[in-house]
């Protein structure tokens, strides 16, 4: 049986709303693209949808009620080649909290019994560990492959709602997932699609090992209850807390644990099941340490790619308790011999923390067509969706060229943003983050990409070269009477479209250039992400361009850049035109991901019309709530609390750096006032990068003079420090030339001050 009409039927009575519209959707049609279609016909849909099943992967429906104005797209029909479909924005409320259980597979194929049986099991685990808790009843589904538990609820469809179901369902992740079965954590988003139960399941061929299934409804309560929104937020604060970026570290020599699960195994923790979670590897425990009778899935313990390591115990008894408690309990005085191996003192607070990974970006950043574009690319990538969204912002802001701009008292800024994402080689996944987003690209202009993306950075000159002025040479010639007379004749024609992104896969290479004697490309680029404008007067290549528009995307990892990076960029403004992006791979596709199955035509005819738009458009400015925003976080944006001398003069130029993000956010929408969520986007990409910062730059050995004053004046905050004691302490070898600007500089930040007692002078770290 192709389709059970009778099923398709129930499914739209139940999982709809009266006189609402809603999306049909279908993929991979073979000739026809992308279908859509716009419903308030519920008979008419059921038609459509028994008519489709089986001739293509799925038939879906959006889960929530769309705009009704959306039916002026397709009214009660479908469209082949559909240009638009639903997007966040367009969905009125949050209907259902939807819960997917499907067995890992290969992507693209049907699941097997087996594999399906595991899902059942999960799925039933799911659904009474919910009851138990005080969850009403709900629909129970066969999706063909895995598993469906859909709640009715009733939301705004505002960012708050949206992270919270986000962190429900990343608390069902992190406590049922494992190896074989999985609870998709992206079913949050507004315009989610699901299955149409009665119609047919077919990914991949049909085969007896992994046939295509009928898609089905197993169970429905026989009344509705909505869940109340305290009961998800009882299950999403099970999830831990985004820790700050300073933690207490497991110690270096024996003390630090490289393996967790060789480490649990050695201390008799056995360990139920082992997966993967938010790119770590996540160890599900038989039970939890602190109270063995809590058997219930609720005892974990993570340990992230950077060797970050959490561990935790669901049940409200143990809330609050983390991996030092956890420590403590399995290897009673580890903090004790971990002290005496490093030799530190009791009252090295510096010593004993360290920066951690950063926290995931905040959902803030996702906003609109940026946010939709790297969603739908993500699923299919082990790239890091912090480098999938830096390089769409970058590049796009780059496309658009410096028409677009927002003034600054004198001062214009485009958007024009330098980053760097930061990784482990090859497993961080930078190349293949910006792989997609340049196919992206090309499917939108070719031409650009073809001519304006470049890579080979060496110097200075080079770099200018490739966006240069015309260029004139004087030339003398004489006239017949014998009189010699000079003109400047062109010749070079020079570059009309300034438009340049400078792709660095190896970074690492122009820190190295910048240190050799003349080179002037750190010079260079500092004048680039200000203006635009350069001069090198170099004796023979005197080449200039003006109102260039050059942005810079490059790749290093965390090692390369601390040995690279020394103190004098730092100091000389070159390191704080760039955004630092930690990086890391997300997840493991073994087969790859299913990209192409992912239909981006309608994504990049909005993709266009912003590329337009951007490039008419002159001055943005602030709406009346973007502006009050922007009062409140202008001051610890330019003036940081709590922060190393080093890590600020990284991060001195992230005012500016906001103010360019928040721009290309509101041109991807078409609009020309900065409006809250294009701040709130660019605050969040700030925030992630000031993180990444801490943790790059936290504890570089490779310490300006500036931060090892301030490091040994912490260290000594009780009894303060003399200047001839910080002489001893450097063993006599740091000049008063660099000791005196590093004493005034750490004083006019606020962080170090100084105490005279007649003659003697004594400096503390200010509290």
């Amino acid at each position: 049986m192709k389709y059970n009409l009778d099923d398709i039927k129930r499914t739209l009575n139940i999982c709809t709303l009266e006189h609402q519209v809603y999306e049909l959707r279908l993929f991979s049609v073979k000739g026809k693209g992308t279908i859509s279609g716009y419903f308030d016909n519920m008979d008419k849909l059921a038609e459509v949808c028994a008519y489709w099943s089986g001739k293509c992967p799925g038939v879906y429906i959006t889960l929530n009620p769309v705009n009704p104005a959306l039916l002026g797209r397709a009214n009660n029909k479908i469209i082949h080649f559909a240009k638009s479909t639903t997007n966040d924005n367009e969905i009125l409320s949050l209907e259902w909290l939807y819960i997917d259980i499907d067995p890992v597979r290969p992507s693209g194929i049907s699941s097997s019994n087996e594999e399906k049986e595991m899902a059942y099991t999960r799925a039933r685990q799911v659904y009474k560990y919910l009851k138990d808790i005080g969850f009403p009843d709900c629909i129970v589904a066969d999706s063909g492959n895995g598993y469906h538990l859909k709640y009715r609820i009733k939301l705004p469809n505002d960012t708050e709602s949206r992270q919270l179901l986000n962190r429900f369902l990343s608390a069902l992740d992190l406590k049922f997932s494992n190896e074989a079965v999985e609870i998709d954590t992206t079913t949050s988003n507004p315009s989610r699609i699901s299955k149409v139960y009665g119609t047919m399941s077919c990914k991949g061929d049909h085969t007896k090992e992994r046939p295509h299934r009928l898609n089905k409804i197993l169970h429905v309560p026989e009344e509705f209850i909505g869940v109340d929104r305290e009961l998800i937020e009882s299950v999403a604060n099970l999830l831990p807390r985004q820790a700050p970026h300073k933690y207490e570290s497991s110690h270096k020599a024996s003390y630090t644990i490289n393996d967790v699960g060789e480490w649990l195994n050695q201390k008799g923790i056995k360990v139920k099941s082992v997966g993967q979670w938010q790119g770590g590897r996540k160890y599900l425990l038989d039970q939890c340490v602190w109270d063995p009778s809590h058997t219930d899935n609720s005892a974990i313990v993570v340990q992230f790619p950077d060797g970050k390591i959490i561990a935790m115990c669901q049940h409200n008894s143990c809330k609050g308790k983390g991996f030092k408690d956890f420590r403590d309990t399995v290897e009673p005085g580890w903090r004790e011999h971990a002290r005496k191996s490093i030799n530190l003192p009791d009252d090295s607070e510096e010593a004993t923390f360290v920066y951690s990974y950063p926290e995931p970006l905040e959902e803030y950043a996702f906003h609109g067509l940026a946010g939709d574009i790297v969603k739908a690319i993500e699923p299919h990538t082990e790239g890091d969706i912090a480098a999938l969204l830096v390089n769409f912002l970058t590049l796009f802001g780059n496309i658009i060229g410096n028409q677009a701009h927002k003034l600054v008292e004198a001062n214009e800024h485009p958007g024009r943003l330098f980053a760097v994402l930061v990784g482990d080689s090859s497993v961080g996944r930078k190349g293949t983050s910006w792989g997609h987003i340049k196919r992206l690209f090309e499917m939108a202009d070719m031409g650009y990409v073809k001519n304006n993306v470049k890579s080979g950075l060496s110097s200075g000159e080079g770099l200018v070269y490739h966006v240069r002025d015309p260029i004139y040479k004087y030339k003398e010639k004489t006239k017949e009477d014998g009189e010699v007379i000079g003109e400047e004749v062109l010749e070079d024609e020079g570059v009309k479209d300034k438009r340049l992104l400078v792709v660095e896969s190896e970074f690492a290479s122009i820190l190295k250039v910048a240190k050799r004697e003349g080179n002037t490309i750190t010079e260079v680029i500092r004048q680039m992400w200000d203006n635009g404008s350069v001069q090198t007067l170099t004796k023979n290549s005197p080449v200039k361009t003006t109102n260039a528009h050059v942005s810079i995307l490059g790749h290093i990892t965390k090692h390369e850049l601390t040995k690279n990076l020394k103190s004098t960029e730092m100091a000389n403004g070159f390191a704080n035109r760039f955004l630092f992006i930690c990086t890391r791979r997300s997840k493991l596709l073994a087969f790859g991901g299913n990209i192409e199955q992912v239909d981006f035509s309608p994504l990049i005819i909005q993709l266009n019309e912003a590329i337009s738009f951007g490039r008419t458009v002159g001055r943005i400015e602030f709406d009346d709530e973007s502006k009050k925003i922007w009062v409140n976080v202008y001051e610890p944006l330019t003036s940081p609390n709590n922060i190393s001398p080093l890590i600020n003069n990284i991060i001195s130029r992230m005012a500016p750096q906001v103010l360019r993000i928040a721009l290309i956010y509101a041109i991807l929408d078409c609009s020309t006032k900065i409006k809250q969520p294009h701040l709130m986007a660019a605050l969040s990409i700030a925030k992630y990068s000031i993180a990444s910062c801490e943790y790059i730059f936290g504890n570089n050995v490779d310490e300006s003079i500036s931060d090892k004053v301030y490091r040994h004046i912490k260290q000594h905050r009780k009894e303060g420090l003399t200047r001839s004691e910080l002489y001893d302490l450097f063993g006599r070898k740091v000049k008063s030339e660099e000791l005196n600007p590093a004493l005034a500089s750490l004083i006019e930040k606020g962080v170090v001050y100084e105490h005279k007692e007649g003659k003697k002078k004594t400096y503390y770290p200010v509290k």
